[in-house]
C-alpha cells in the first residue's frame, strides 16, 4: 500500500520489488451516486498527502505513467512526473489531450493545421514555422508575425506548384547559402569544422545537402545512377547500402564547395527551363518509394532553407555575425 508524506511533494510506493518514489500530483474523480465510468474530469492539485489508508485499489499504469487508486465508485487518479517519450510519425489527427503536460516538450516537423489550445499555459514558448490565420487570445497575429519574420514570405513558399514559383523560391535560397559562404570564405577556417551543441558542422551539413539534392534530383529526376561519394545520409539512413556512396570519405571543404556548386547549377538550370507536363507524374526515390514527381523539388527547397537557418545559427555561435 502506497503512503503519503505531509507537504513532501513525494509519495512512496511498492513498484514490483523496489521501493520508489515519484513526484506526484493528483487529479480527483470522485462520484458517491453511482457505479460505472465516471464522467467527471475532476480537478488538478499538488496534495500527496491526501492519501490515506482507506485507498484499498491500487492500479500502476507504466505507458501512462499514471496511478488509479479507487474505492468503488470512488477515484483517485494520481499522474506522477513526466517519463520523457519520443513520438515518431505518429497521427493524433482528431485527439484531445486533457490535463497533459508538456513542459521543455519539443515539437518537430509537426502539423497543428486547425488545432485548438484552449485554457493554456504558454510561458517561455518558442515557436518557428509557417503560420497563416494564427488567433491568440481572440487576436490574429498573423500579420503582425509574418511582416517581423526575416524569413517570410520564403518560409511560405517552399511548396509552389508553378515554374516560376519553383524558380523565385529557389533564386532566393540559392542567394542566402552564397551570402553565407562568403562570409565563411573570410572567416576563420576552423568554423567549417566547428560543431554546436552536437549538431552538424558546415561541412557536414554541405555534405548531407549534396546526399539530399542526389536522393530527391539527380536520381529520380536526371536519372543518375550513383550518388556523389562524399555525400551525408541523416543518421538514421546511414547503415543502408546507398550506389557510390563511400562512408568512408573525408573530403576538403574545396571539394564539398566544388560538388554541391556543380548541383546547384544543374538543378537551377533544370527548374528554368522545366516543363511539368514533360515530367511523370511520379518517380521513385530510393527509400521513400514512388512519390509525387513536384515533391522531389518541394524536398530539395525545404533541405536547403531549414539547413540554411540551422548554419546561420550555430555559426553565430561561433562568432560569425
Amino acid at each position: 500500500m502506497a503512503k503519503g508524506f505531509p507537504n513532501s511533494g513525494l509519495v512512496c510506493l511498492p513498484l514490483g520489488t523496489a521501493r520508489s518514489c515519484v513526484s506526484l500530483s493528483i487529479r480527483t474523480c470522485c462520484s458517491t451516486t453511482r457505479c460505472g465510468p465516471l464522467q467527471e474530469r475532476g480537478t488538478t492539485t499538488s496534495a500527496p498527502h491526501l492519501l490515506t489508508s482507506c485507498v484499498s485499489q491500487v492500479a500502476w499504469s507504466p505507458t501512462s505513467s499514471a496511478l488509479d487508486l479507487g474505492v468503488g465508485c470512488n477515484r483517485l487518479t494520481w499522474l506522477t512526473s513526466a517519463v520523457p517519450e519520443s513520438f515518431e510519425n505518429r497521427d493524433f489527427a482528431d485527439s484531445t489531450f486533457w490535463g497533459v503536460q508538456f513542459r521543455r516538450a519539443t515539437f518537430r516537423d509537426a502539423d497543428f493545421s486547425g488545432s485548438t489550445f484552449f485554457h493554456v499555459l504558454l510561458r517561455d514558448v518558442s515557436i518557428d514555422g509557417e503560420i497563416k490565420n494564427l488567433v491568440v487570445n481572440g487576436v490574429d497575429v498573423t500579420e503582425f508575425v509574418n511582416s517581423h519574420d526575416r524569413w517570410w514570405p520564403l518560409r511560405s513558399n517552399l511548396t509552389p506548384d508553378s515554374v516560376d514559383g519553383l524558380v523565385e523560391s529557389w533564386t532566393a535560397i540559392a542567394r542566402e547559402w552564397s551570402a553565407l559562404l562568403d562570409r565563411v570564405a573570410s572567416a576563420d577556417p576552423v568554423v567549417v569544422s566547428k560543431s554546436i551543441n552536437g549538431e552538424w558542422t558546415l561541412s557536414e551539413t554541405l555534405r548531407h545537402l549534396v546526399f539530399a539534392m542526389d536522393k530527391w534530383f539527380t536520381m529520380p529526376i536526371l536519372r543518375k545512377q550513383t550518388y556523389s561519394a562524399i555525400g551525408l545520409p541523416n543518421s538514421s539512413a546511414q547503415q543502408r547500402s546507398w550506389p557510390g556512396l563511400d562512408p568512408s570519405a573525408k573530403p576538403s571543404f574545396a571539394e564539398i564547395l566544388a560538388t554541391r556548386a556543380a548541383q546547384h547549377e544543374l538543378f537551377g538550370g533544370f527548374v528554368s527551363m522545366m516543363n511539368f507536363e514533360n515530367l511523370p507524374e511520379s518517380v521513385s526515390v530510393e527509400e521513400n518509394g514512388d512519390v509525387p514527381t513536384i515533391m522531389c523539388f518541394h524536398v530539395v527547397l525545404e533541405e536547403e532553407f531549414e539547413h540554411l537557418r540551422y548554419m546561420i545559427r550555430d555559426l553565430a555561435e561561433l562568432g560569425l555575425d
